[in-house]
Formats: C-alpha cells, sequence, structure tokens
C-alpha cells in the first residue's frame, strides 16, 4: 500500500515538471525570440560551447542567432536563407526552389 502511494506522487511530479517544463519554454519564446525579426544567409552553423552549446548559425554580414526551432538547425546548410518575421515564431528555410517552415517544438508539439 505504501509502495503504491509513493509510485502515485511520482507519476503526480512527473506530469507536473513536464507541464513546467513546456510552459517555461513557451513564456522564454514568447518573451525572448517572438519580438525579434531576422533574415540572412547562412554562412556557417555551430554549437556555442561557452554558451551551454547552444545552436547558432553566423549569417554572411556576421551576425549570429540563435536558433530555437531545433528541427530547422539539423536540417541547415552553408547558402540556406533564414527568414523569421517579428511577432512570429515561425522560421522559415529557403534552398535552392525549396521552402520549408518550423517551429519550436515541446515535446513533440509545435509551439506558435
Amino acid at each position: 500500500m505504501f509502495n503504491a502511494s509513493i509510485y502515485g506522487l511520482c507519476v503526480m511530479f512527473c506530469f507536473f515538471v513536464l507541464g513546467c517544463g513546456c510552459y517555461q519554454r513557451n513564456h522564454f519564446l514568447q518573451e525572448k525570440v517572438k519580438p525579434f525579426n531576422y533574415f540572412g544567409v547562412v554562412e556557417v552553423k555551430f554549437f556555442d560551447t561557452f554558451d551551454r552549446m547552444t545552436p547558432k548559425v553566423k549569417f554572411h554580414d556576421g551576425s549570429i542567432i540563435y536558433i530555437r526551432a531545433y528541427e530547422m538547425f539539423d536540417d541547415l546548410r552553408p547558402g540556406d536563407t533564414i527568414i523569421k518575421k517579428a511577432g512570429s515564431l515561425k522560421h522559415i528555410l529557403k534552398r535552392k526552389g525549396e521552402t520549408k517552415i518550423f517551429y519550436p517544438k515541446c515535446n513533440g508539439k509545435e509551439i506558435k
């Protein structure tokens, strides 16, 4: 009986932690990513070892941005164009004759 109640508490705790994680990520994206606009041609993609291995991209103009749509980061190649408009979390990846749209995700669900 005692083990069942501990198990129940552990399950509830896990659901609480997972729920808070997506809530916090959503809040962060709304506050820190959504307001910004960027457009550029990818020169190089890299993981910033000085910033907790954060996925970043350097554009040809020298600017460096964080990539919060992680699936897009995996698909990026030098020469690709990235567009993200202020007020949106939609990331547009353009490559010769091809356009892909990515959104940040949490637990497999797109955050828009």
